[in-house]
């Protein structure tokens, strides 16, 4: 081994490729199931805003300007059988979906999220 790479971190790579790009996290939160930044939680970064439209949609808005992002969502539930879903994705912002599978019906969960640029 190079004594000279000892300490240093390698690109991973996928078979037969050159390097992996390496996502940027653009923001993270917490959102109550009323819509509001969760303050208990981190939310970065604070300029960024969530809004409830109706029972179980919700809106973030950011400042990224393009749709080269993924959305990470994890729905924080005290009962089974929830589910979250990414419902739209723009330049702007993105909508979430928040529900009981009892029913397929809509409710109000809290949820975290991560949102991760593609570069």
């Amino acid at each position: 081994m190079d004594s000279n790479n000892i300490n240093k971190i390698q690109e991973p790579r996928f078979h037969g490729q050159a390097s992996f790009p390496q996502p940027i996290v653009a923001g993270f939160g917490s959102v109550t199931s009323a819509g509001a930044k969760n303050d208990n939680e981190i939310f970065h970064p604070q300029s960024w805003t969530v809004v409830k439209s109706s029972t179980g949609v919700y809106r973030i808005t950011h400042n990224i300007g393009h749709l080269r992002y993924n959305v990470n969502l994890t729905v924080i539930s005290t009962g089974p059988y929830r589910f979250i879903n990414l419902a739209a994705k723009g330049v702007n912002s993105f909508d979430v979906y928040t529900g009981s599978l009892s029913g397929l019906t809509a409710s109000d969960q809290p949820f975290e999220f991560t949102v991760l640029l593609n570069m």
